[in-house]
């Protein structure tokens, strides 16, 4: 009986390394360009929370793509689609994983701060404080459309990067062919 375990099939470890390379390279870039848009977006820019945000972010896009099942549910729901439509289906699924929670936790953050920052300021309470629940739907639907075509753009870019880094061959389907990289 044939073994395929990642342990001693080449092809199995050199993509593993492929989506292990993805999750970083979009993680970072998708994670960095949503903390931007959404501290921008507060109409309160300030360095503080910009960096806050983007290492919250960074940190919750690495642990989604580690830890959530984000690649086999995509794989499941697109296995019997055909080009272009599985590539845009598959970012619509992929991004619904990070956007909501990526963005939930950096508004419900920036939110808590901003009230907190009104209260030890002395702020009345004949000032609205801001809402959480008024303010996701807007953040989700800005921040969704932002990474999918974010996405769109730059997965490709870093897919080719990836596939010269670790020597496959692309287009060469599931029989892919690894080139030896000489040592």
């Amino acid at each position: 009986m044939e073994n395929n375990s990642i342990q001693t099939n080449p092809q199995a470890l050199t993509m593993r390394k492929v989506g292990f390379f993805m999750n970083i390279a979009m993680g970072i870039t998708v994670s960095i360009i949503l903390s931007t848009h959404g501290v921008l977006a507060s109409g309160h820019f300030a360095v503080p929370m910009l960096i806050i945000s983007m290492v919250i972010s960074c940190i919750l896009a690495l642990c989604i793509g580690f830890f959530l099942p984000v690649k086999p549910v995509k794989d499941k729901m697109t296995e019997n689609m055909k080009m272009p439509a599985k590539f845009l289906v598959a970012n619509v699924i992929t991004n619904i994983f990070y956007v909501f929670i990526i963005t939930t936790v950096n508004t419900t953050l920036m939110i808590t701060m901003a009230k907190h920052n009104m209260d030890i300021n002395n702020v009345p309470l004949s000032v609205p404080r801001p809402s959480i629940l008024a303010a996701l739907p807007r953040s989700w639907l800005s921040s969704y459309i932002i990474s999918y075509v974010v996405t769109l753009i730059l997965e490709p870019i870093y897919l080719k990067m990836a596939f010269k880094k670790y020597g496959v061959k692309p287009g060469s389907g599931p029989a892919m062919n690894v080139e030896k990289k000489p040592e």
